[in-house]
């Protein structure tokens, strides 16, 4: 008996140990995946304008608050040689997933927008993109336009995002 109770006890030891080395495992994986989210939060974060660019006679302006540490929000202002681009995008979903496709969209908008002149032409090709790189229940949301200086016109393209809002004379 008192060897059974003996071993008994050292099974109750080793038990404990090994659901405490498991416990310091599970820990160590979530600060590292925690810590890999932070790093993609920072990317996410620097892929919005650090600056806007100031075009008189307008004023421009941006914030930017997410959920959580990682969304699918994005916005941009691109300079596009005397014209001015606007866009603002929402990934459907948060999260890993959705900022990887925000990231995406991004750069697809940044590198047409560069190369393409027309609004329309720009829409449809991220369009085709995030199609054929996306499962059907994602898909983001696109306002993007251009503006010129001179002559205040502004051009966009609306793809399923909340309509504009034009302020004219404090209305």
């Amino acid at each position: 008996p008192e060897q059974i109770n003996l071993l008994r006890a050292i099974a109750q030891l080793v038990a404990t140990a090994i659901h405490s080395a498991k416990l310091d495992a599970s820990q160590r994986e979530t600060q590292r995946l925690e810590q890999q989210v932070k790093m993609a939060a920072d990317v996410q974060k620097r892929m919005l304008p650090r600056e806007l660019p100031q075009i008189p006679p307008f004023q421009i302006a941006a914030r930017y608050a997410p959920t959580f540490e990682l969304s699918g929000d994005f916005y941009d202002v691109l300079d596009l040689g005397g014209h001015v681009g606007v866009a603002v995008a929402d990934v459907a979903g948060k999260g890993v997933a959705s900022s990887m496709l925000m990231a995406s969209l991004g750069s697809s908008l940044r590198a047409y927008a560069s190369n393409v002149y027309d609004i329309d032409q720009i829409v449809s090709r991220i369009n085709a993109q995030l199609t054929r790189d996306t499962l059907a229940s994602e898909f983001a949301t696109l306002f993007f336009g251009v503006v010129d200086p001179k002559t205040r016109r502004f051009t966009y393209c609306n793809a399923g995002h909340e309509p504009p809002l034009l302020l004219r004379d404090g209305r």
